[in-house]
């Protein structure tokens, strides 16, 4: 008798998430910055490659980039507008390093360790790494280069921003949260629907990870 697919995809999904909260207790112990997410993300790519199946049925994976986007867009608040208008060179300045950084990283993976186009691009990404590892499922791409790449970037910045911070007379919060308290859960779910309502709309314009991006928007 066959086993159905959805009890197939159930198993691999439950094993996955398994690898996944591992990996976060490893990243633990081991003081991984966001351990959360590089732990799980990088022990589970190495389970991949060491020939066992990971994966997320879909409509789990829906459902946490929409979590994600809302999560990653409650980061923008008055005080950023605020920022723009007091210091809009200082922007200015950041958009044309940013740019010309993206430029040589994405050349120098291209030149000498053979990432394609895409995936030097989005190993290039800064900001947030779950948005930039969406992304990679998203737009087939070599998923593990990318995350180790990005790992990579996200532990260089938590060991070297706090120290050179330190050393120019910057105190650095141990929180990026605001002060405007917890959303209730009839809000959060209100935000949760209206993401991934805008997000179906955008995926089916061919924008892709559309939910998260949708979210992120609401």
């Amino acid at each position: 008798m066959t086993e159905p697919n959805w009890t197939r995809s159930a198993a691999v999904s439950l094993t996955t998430l398994a690898a996944g909260a591992a990996g976060a207790a490893l990243g633990y112990v081991l003081s991984f910055p966001a351990f959360v997410l590089t732990g799980p993300a990088l022990l589970v790519s190495l389970l991949g490659l060491a020939g066992i199946r990971m994966d997320i049925d879909r409509r789990l994976r829906d459902v946490a980039f929409v979590v994600v986007g809302v999560g990653i867009g409650s980061t923008v608040t008055a005080s950023t507008a605020e920022a723009l208008l007091r210091w809009p060179l200082a922007f200015v300045a950041l958009a044309i390093m940013l740019a010309a950084t993206m430029w040589v990283s994405q050349w120098c993976l291209k030149r000498f360790f053979g990432f394609d186009a895409r995936s030097a691009v989005l190993a290039s990404a800064p900001g947030h790494l779950s948005f930039v590892i969406a992304l990679s499922t998203q737009m087939n791409v070599d998923v593990l280069r990318v995350t180790i790449v990005q790992s990579l970037r996200l532990l260089s910045l938590t060991l070297i921003v706090p120290l050179v911070a330190r050393l120019v007379g910057v105190e650095i919060s141990g929180t990026a949260l605001s002060g405007n308290g917890v959303l209730s859960f009839a809000a959060f779910s209100g935000l949760v629907c209206g993401g991934a309502a805008a997000g179906l709309v955008i995926g089916r314009l061919g924008v892709p990870a559309g939910l998260l991006i949708g979210a992120m928007m609401v």
